[in-house]
């Protein structure tokens, strides 16, 4: 290399001119080293690209068959899967899982609704008992049995005298009657002592006998004998077949007028019914017997003087004779007269 400036030819390497003294320019040296130095640089990366470029075309190919062999795989297990039901087990678990709040849930509804049902229970039955005890003072106040009222069978032989009757008062003394004594398994009296109802019902298939009397006053005001008359139509309109009346016509000197029934209860004509109807123009003052009677035709059936004893006995039947025995009812002897 020559010096520029004078033409001196320079040593390798001279930064100044041995001739003239200037420095020298390295520029083109700088570029040549430059140039020599980003030969092989290049080459290297033109080599290490095209090996890049081959890994990355072998590393493609192998990646592109790994995923096509991992999808066919997925595909294949999916279908499996879905083939054993795995959805719906799926669907199920996770019903199951979704649940099981819900159980929860209900369980503690339960458990609230079970607690206020104990509290209503507990109400309940603390106002049941309450009302019962209240019931029970008021059935013990307004009802309780007569004596020989707890018979386990009818014996109409056993009342065919007049000691085979008990006799009852009213509490305000307005009337009296008298019920056989072995005839009923059943009696109610209300607090007030003014109404009484006595009754039989068989118990077995062997005993189909049923009875009842009741006796009670109430109030009624008005004419004694146009209140009678209304009574006679409404008892006649309850019963099948008169066999005996008596039409209310008179008013007599207690200021009673009354009206006398004896009929069929229904069409079988088994059982017969007896029925006193009274108004003094102040009340009402009934009784009616209801008993099975076998022969509706005969009147001298022992049941038939069991109705003579009822009558005899009754206060407002308007009878004037005293009861009689049975064996006066046979002979028709009147008795004595009260």
């Amino acid at each position: 290399m020559r010096c520029k400036f004078c033409g001196t030819t320079l040593p390798d390497h001279a930064k100044f001119c041995p001739g003239c003294g200037k420095e020298i320019d390295n520029d083109r040296e700088r570029h040549e080293s430059r140039e020599a130095s980003n030969i092989p640089e290049d080459a290297y990366y033109t080599n290490t690209n095209k090996k890049n470029s081959k890994r990355k075309r072998r590393h493609k190919k192998i990646s592109v068959r790994f995923i096509i062999v991992y999808l066919i795989v997925v595909l294949t297990g999916g279908f499996c899967i879905y083939r054993m039901g795995f959805p719906e087990k799926v669907v199920e678990m996770l019903s199951k899982q979704s649940s099981v709040p819900d159980s929860k849930k209900e369980i503690s509804q339960k458990s609230d609704k079970k607690k206020n049902n104990e509290k209503k229970t507990g109400k309940a039955t603390t106002e049941k008992k309450k009302d019962k005890n209240k019931n029970k003072k008021t059935l013990e106040s307004t009802e309780s049995t007569l004596a020989y009222t707890d018979n386990s069978s009818m014996n109409v032989g056993e009342c065919l005298s007049p000691e085979d009757y008990n006799t009852v008062t009213a509490k305000d003394d307005s009337f009296s009657f008298a019920y056989p004594k072995y005839l009923f398994n059943h009696s109610e009296v209300n607090k007030e002592g003014t109404s009484y109802t006595f009754s039989y019902k068989g118990n077995s298939a062997s005993d189909s006998n049923e009875a009842e009397l009741s006796v009670y006053t109430q109030e009624n005001e008005g004419d004694p004998l146009q209140n009678a008359r209304e009574l006679y139509q409404n008892f006649s309109s309850e019963v099948y077949k008169k066999y005996f009346k008596m039409y209310p016509s008179r008013v007599d000197s207690s200021g009673m007028a009354r009206t006398l029934i004896g009929a069929s209860a229904d069409s079988s004509e088994k059982t017969g019914v007896y029925i006193i109807a009274a108004n003094d123009g102040k009340r009402d003052y009934i009784l009616k017997f209801t008993y099975p009677d076998p022969d509706m035709t005969n009147d001298y059936n022992e049941i038939d003087y069991v109705v003579d004893c009822v009558y005899r006995f009754c206060s407002f039947s308007g009878g004037t004779y005293q009861p009689r025995s049975y064996q006066q009812f046979l002979d028709d002897n009147m008795g004595s007269k009260k």
